[in-house]
């Protein structure tokens, strides 16, 4: 897939999506794995989130990063095209559905 190379053609291609990643299909073993993967680089990277305020752009449907953090940041921060609306009922959860150039202007709920 190329990059996008014009202003225009960015904004073609954020209207074309209009659905998280996992929203409408089933994860497949190959999904799954690399979730897992990139699960646990992360926390390995961002090390331990008890206090910290960790925010997840571009989460996916089911903000599978987040999930593993509930309980121990201090607040989670997602965003992407539409979120699982079970995940706002979470203690310290705020999320922004919609584009990223949308998003960083609000304020979580």
């Amino acid at each position: 897939m190329t990059e996008p190379s014009t202003e225009q053609d960015v904004a073609g291609a954020a209207a074309a999506r209009r659905q998280s990643f996992g929203q409408v299909h089933e994860l497949g073993a190959l999904d799954r794995l690399g979730r897992w993967m990139s699960v646990r680089r992360v926390r390995v990277a961002v090390g331990p989130v008890p206090g910290r305020t960790v925010a997840d752009v571009g989460c996916g449907y089911h903000a599978d990063l987040a999930r593993h953090l509930f309980g121990r940041a201090l607040e989670m921060v997602l965003v992407d095209v539409s979120i699982d609306p079970a995940l706002g009922g979470q203690p310290g959860v705020g999320g922004f559905e919609g584009y990223l150039t949308e998003a960083r202007s609000a304020r979580p709920p």
